[in-house]
């Protein structure tokens, strides 16, 4: 999120619209785990330079995600 590239529509809010993305994303799978006595992973690929890190917030990206792959 929140990075320029070929075709890459991004603005300055897409750091914390991808945050609250992930927690509607992590609210949903969390009330159909219950529904269905399941339980259901959210994980994202993030890339591993601190680039990325300047365009998510990590440390609420983290308690959101059961898994982070650095690609």
């Amino acid at each position: 999120p929140g990075q320029p590239g070929e075709g890459n529509v991004y603005r300055a809010e897409d750091r914390e619209n991808f945050t609250r993305l992930l927690a509607a994303v992590r609210a949903t799978l969390d009330a159909l785990g219950r529904a269905h006595g399941r339980t259901y992973l959210l994980t994202i690929a993030a890339a591993a330079g601190p680039e990325y890190l300047a365009h998510v917030e990590i440390d609420a990206v983290q308690s959101l995600v059961d898994f982070i792959n650095l690609m």
